[in-house]
Formats: C-alpha cells, structure tokens, sequence
C-alpha cells in the first residue's frame, strides 16, 4: 500500500510540472484506442478504417476539448454504419439526439460514458462503468449508461449481421429497421445489463456515502460482487447465451481491482486518525466527521560519489 502512495506522489509531481504535454498525450492514447476499438468492430468505411487516418483523427482530439471529442467519435460511429445502411445510421442517430439534446443538456459532463461504454464492452470490462459511475458521478448517470449499453448492443448487431445486412435489396430498408429495433427491444441480456448496471451504479453511490470507516472500498467490492452474482445467476434464469462463466468471473474480478486502485489514486485517507467535533449555531447543531487524506512524501534520490580522483595541480 506504501509503494503506491509513493508511485501516486511521484505522478502528481511529474504531472503538477509536465501537465503541459501528459494532458495532450492522454487524450491523443484516449481517443486512438477508441478509434482502433471502433474500426476493428465496425470499421465499414474504408477511408476511416486505416491507421493513419486513427493517428491523424486521435493528434487532433488532443488539443480540444472532451465533448468535442465525443461529438467527432459519434460522427464516425455514425459514418461506419451508414457505409452498411442508412437505416442503421438513422436509427443510431435518433439515439445519439435523445442523449445529447434532451440529457447531456443538464449533464454535460456524462457526454464521455455514451463512447466509454461500448468501447469497454468491446474489451470486455463493462463492468468497470457502474463502479466507478457510482464512485465519481451520480445516480442520474443511469441514463447515460443505459443509452451507452444500448448503443453497443446496436454496434454488436451490426458487426454479427455486416454480411446478410450488406447482401439485402435496397427495397429491405423497413425490414433491416424492424429487425434492429426488434433486437433491442427482445435483447433479454442487453435488458439484464442496463438492469444490473442501474442497480450497482446506485447501490455503489449510496453505500460510498455512508459515514461508516471504509465506505468507498466497501461499496466497490460490494458492487463487483453484486455484478458477478447476478449476471451469472440472471444468464442461466433467464437462459442467455453470453460469454462463459469462467470468463464473466475473471473480466468482473479485474474490472473490480481497477477501479479499486483508481479509488487509491482518487481518495486514500487514514482512518486511524478520524476526528469527531460539533458545534452550533442559532438554527442547527453541528456533526462533523474529518478523516485525514494520507499524504505521502516521495523519496528523494541523491546520487553520492565516492572515491572521486582529484586531479593534482602543479
């Protein structure tokens, strides 16, 4: 636990005096993983689905900003399933109106999760999203996420169908809508998803406001637990087929231990130290607990030579 702290300071510093450049190069790494992750799915459009034009695309969401960069990976998303039916594109884009214009309108900051969520589910950790959505965010962002599921379950629908969608008559355009819209709404493991996804985000962000010692770590092993019980026991009640079981245990146990050890990075506070004090005022009576954040300092290293030759003088 110390060496982290210590490799924490050691970030901090170097970020507090390079944020200049790590800003830039976070953003660039962001957004060309997700590129790469959408292209290798649902890469249809063979303009955008090179590596050249993902560097070139990734160099220039480094210089501007987050929404900026979730509106550019939106139009590809979009561009790529237009290359295969318009309809598909059509239907995509409805969803994609309804998040920004109606939600992110009062929630801005969640326009990231609508991109995060399909690509995450793309490298099988989803899991990951609820925790920290329940760690760092508020239970609102259910409806960020439930739209980011969905929208993964439609770029899933297409990479499994690409070949019979490409092959149909232009007269099927009814048809491939029906059919996509049919699968969202009879998807039984999409539903048990946005289901699970809900229940932990909000059971994650009630249990970290609790003023017990702990609360933080506790609703994240909580909330992993809570996902990898209940997607195994709801996938064979229900009688979904999805990844096998040794496969949803390890990529929800991993997904647990990252967002554990963002939460380190995020808040780490020493409650042996815990302080009660209260006070009042005219209209109320004041109950404070103040835990102390652990701060560590980074070792310094100094180089000491020894036996150093000493030129003689003459």
């Amino acid at each position: 636990m110390m060496k982290i702290l210590v490799f924490k300071e050691k970030l901090k510093k170097i970020y507090s005096t390079h944020s200049l450049y790590i800003i830039p190069a976070i953003r660039f790494l962001a957004a060309l993983t997700s590129l790469l992750v959408i292209n290798s799915n649902i890469g249809f459009m063979n303009k955008l689905d090179h590596p050249a034009a993902a560097i070139f695309i990734a160099a220039v969401c480094s210089f501007i900003p987050a929404g900026i960069t979730v509106l550019i990976l939106s139009v590809i998303i979009l561009l790529n399933l237009y290359s295969l039916a318009v309809e598909l594109a059509a239907v995509t884009l409805i969803l994609m109106l309804v998040m920004f214009i109606v939600y992110y309108r009062f929630t801005p900051k969640d326009s990231y999760v609508l991109i995060l969520v399909p690509v995450l589910f793309f490298l099988k950790i989803p899991y990951v999203i609820p925790l920290v959505a329940g760690i760092i965010l508020t239970p609102v962002s259910v409806v960020s996420v439930s739209f980011g599921t969905i929208l993964y379950y439609i770029m899933k629908y297409t990479k499994e169908n690409a070949a019979l969608i490409a092959n149909s008559s232009a007269d099927a355009g009814l048809a491939r809508i029906e059919n996509l819209l049919n699968n969202i709404i009879k998807n039984k493991e999409m539903m048990l998803m946005i289901v699970v996804f809900s229940l932990v985000l909000i059971m994650v962000y009630v249990i970290k406001r609790l003023t017990i010692d702990h609360a933080h770590v506790i609703a994240i092993v909580s909330g992993g637990l809570t996902e990898l019980v209940a997607i195994i026991c709801a996938a064979f009640i229900m009688d979904i087929k999805s990844d096998p079981v040794w496969m949803i245990a390890v990529f929800a146990v991993l997904s647990t231990g990252i967002v554990y050890l963002l939460n380190i990075f995020i808040l780490s506070v020493d409650y042996s130290r815990t302080e009660y004090t209260q006070f009042e005022d005219d209209e109320y009576y004041y109950y404070v607990k103040a835990v102390p954040k652990i701060k560590v300092t980074a070792p310094e290293v100094k180089v000491k030579h020894i036996n150093v030759q000493r030129v003689k003088q003459r």
